[in-house]
């Protein structure tokens, strides 16, 4: 038996953590047996919860980035929010899950701010049963956005800077190809 494994990814502000979560609210209005899950690294809203961009919530349980195994226990479905954050060993907790017939659900960005692929998530793309690429809207004309622009302070980041840095709308924005600024 072989579980489902459903992608959702796109840039940042593109309602990632929005879809999961509805995803996950349905889920247990059907009477699922569900659990959540995020990366240690990102406590930007709360501990103990998935919160989305526009403040929407459910409960959730952290995880050590390096993962080797995520025990599910007797859930049906499991998510993982901001899997970009994880070493790739979560393509094998992934993969385990799945082989025990559990279907996962992973969210993350797809590209880093140097519009480069992003930890497992383009693996776990190649092995989805489903993949939901999600836009957002350009910070500067509005159009359809698929790139993570990181501002620091006044100025866009360096290509040297570190890749992983979690926050907000303090310090990304989403922007469309035409108006993306590849780091230097």
């Amino acid at each position: 038996m072989k579980g489902k494994l459903t992608v959702i990814t796109g840039c940042m502000f593109s309602g990632k953590t929005t879809r999961v979560i509805a995803l996950a609210q349905s889920a247990l209005q059907n009477g699922k047996e569900i659990e959540i899950y995020y990366p240690e690294i990102d406590a930007r809203y709360s501990k103990n919860y998935i919160t989305s961009h526009d403040s929407l919530q459910l409960p959730s349980k952290a995880l050590p980035l390096d993962i080797l195994f995520i025990d599910a226990g007797d859930k049906e479905l499991v998510f993982i929010d901001e899997v970009q954050f994880f070493k790739f060993t979560i393509v094998q907790a992934i993969t385990a899950m799945l082989e025990k017939g559990i279907d996962v659900v992973a969210s993350g960005l797809d590209t880093n701010y140097r519009a480069e692929p992003f930890g497992s998530v383009p693996d776990l793309t190649t092995m989805a049963d489903e993949v939901i690429m999600l836009e957002a809207r350009c910070v500067v004309c509005q159009r359809p956005a698929t790139f993570t622009q990181r501002v620091v302070g006044d100025h866009f980041a360096s290509k040297d800077d570190k890749t992983i840095v979690v926050g907000g709308e303090e310090m990304y924005e989403a922007r469309c190809a035409k108006h993306f600024i590849k780091p230097e």
